[in-house]
């Protein structure tokens, strides 16, 4: 995934056009990534969590992860989303405006926090460098989680610069 789009916003033909493809790909690729992720670090904490017992760790930050993150993208599809859609009309009320703003203030809260965790999971996995001596699948699994950082911080760039550039 380049970040050509993030850096340049206005090559999306509307804000429609950027949140679908954040669902279709950002969303899509985080939810199916998660949902392989976590039983392969429930599974190497269980095979390597002796030798590597920051694998329990990083469980239960994945495990954090899934409980905010999922959540968060699914009402960033029925309440937020929807809601940028209704700002970029300019004859939105100010009352819906106003309510409006409390969506995206959510939104950012929840944009910390899931970032917050990132910052735990790097700082467990020494920023994702598996051991010398760790397995394939422990490995892949670093791997696999640096990737999904990466596609987060696109996806979380390309919302915050649509807010940023909303009139509230």
């Amino acid at each position: 995934m380049t970040s050509t789009f993030a850096s340049e916003p206005s090559v999306w033909e509307s804000p429609a056009a950027l949140l679908a493809h954040v669902v279709d790909s950002h969303h899509a690729y985080a939810r199916t990534e998660l949902a392989r992720l976590v039983p392969l670090a429930r599974w190497a904490a269980r095979i390597s969590g002796e030798q590597y017992p920051e694998l329990s760790q990083l469980v239960a930050i994945l495990d954090a992860v899934v409980e905010h993150f999922i959540p968060h993208m699914r009402a960033e599809e029925t309440t937020l989303f929807p809601a940028i859609l209704e700002l970029v009309d300019p004859n939105v009320s100010d009352d819906r405006r106003r309510m409006l703003r409390m969506f995206i203030g959510v939104a950012r809260h929840d944009h910390a926090d899931v970032e917050t965790l990132f910052q735990a999971m790097r700082r467990v996995t020494r920023n994702y460098a598996a051991p010398a001596a760790a397995d394939a699948s422990h490995r892949e699994l670093y791997q696999r989680l640096a990737a999904l950082e990466t596609n987060l911080r696109e996806h979380l760039l390309l919302e915050n610069q649509l807010l940023a550039s909303l009139r509230l």
